[in-house]
């Protein structure tokens, strides 16, 4: 019963005190409106991509067809993770930002300041589905689609090139090694079983070099874009309704407790 009396004399209490309820109440919605509509609207684009398998152009798969439908398209799932950190790197994340002239949207001096910034737009993470889910938000739809999709290609592209630079050293080693095994042909104390030796090592590294070749006209993946981030079908935040209706709330909270503090000091 003394319960039922207090809720009572609360709702009272507010009627009693309503002009004012409201008075705040829609004082905060004209600042929550305000709020909303000075923000910038900022989008959301998500691009899904899968582990590659490097190993498709490895040199026995090439030259064997009997083994060439044995390797999958797709890599080790345990590799996303190291996929991701390199995604993450300051080395793709720049990249992606000159690419994308991203400095139009941070207007920060200082490079090292607007990759920090640029960081904190940006969420990569692995998903319970094994896919490498690349999140970025922006206040261009169209830029935010193609920076998610960039961070991606660009991981390719740089696993690429490292190991397109491994390649090219282990090929320059193999050539140096030709060629001094040919000054040693033009050496004239050489005997015809040494010449014959040298000359079927030649031959021997000739081939490898040219397997090695073969091998780089094959770019594996690292990294394969399953689902583009599409600019269509981006989220727009900050949710403005959402927004003007919690700080309605909030101002109306607001005001229930200073007519209870009021009332109670009264």
């Amino acid at each position: 019963m003394e319960n039922n009396l207090n809720l009572l004399t609360l709702i009272k209490l507010l009627v009693k005190n309503i002009r004012f309820l409201l008075s705040i109440s829609v004082l905060a919605a004209l600042i929550g409106a305000s709020t909303a509509f000075l923000l910038s609207p900022r989008f959301k684009a998500t691009a899904s991509a899968l582990a590659g398998n490097p190993l498709l152009n490895d040199k026995a798969r090439l030259s064997n067809p009997n083994i060439k439908d044995l390797y999958s398209y797709f890599g080790n799932t345990d590799d996303l993770d190291r996929l991701r950190a390199i995604a993450e790197s300051d080395t793709i994340l720049y990249t992606v930002f000159v690419k994308n002239n991203l400095a139009t949207y941070y207007q920060q001096k200082d490079d090292f300041v607007n990759l920090r910034s640029f960081r904190k737009d940006i969420s990569i993470q692995r998903s319970d589905k094994d896919q490498l889910l690349i999140s970025v938000e922006l206040p261009n739809a169209q830029i935010a689609a193609s920076v998610a999709n960039d961070i991606a290609t660009q991981t390719n592209i740089h696993l690429q090139s490292l190991i397109k630079k491994e390649e090219d050293k282990i090929i320059q080693a193999i050539s140096n090694s030709i060629q001094k095994n040919k000054d040693s042909l033009n050496n004239p104390t050489i005997s015809e079983t040494g010449k014959l030796q040298l000359e079927n090592i030649i031959s021997n590294q000739e081939k490898t070099i040219a397997e090695w070749k073969q091998q780089q006209t094959v770019s594996p993946n690292f990294l394969i874009l399953a689902e583009y981030a599409n600019p269509t079908r981006v989220e727009i935040v900050p949710n403005k309704t959402l927004l003007i209706t919690l700080i309605t709330l909030s101002g109306f909270m607001i005001a229930c407790v200073i007519v209870a503090i009021k009332n109670r000091l009264a």
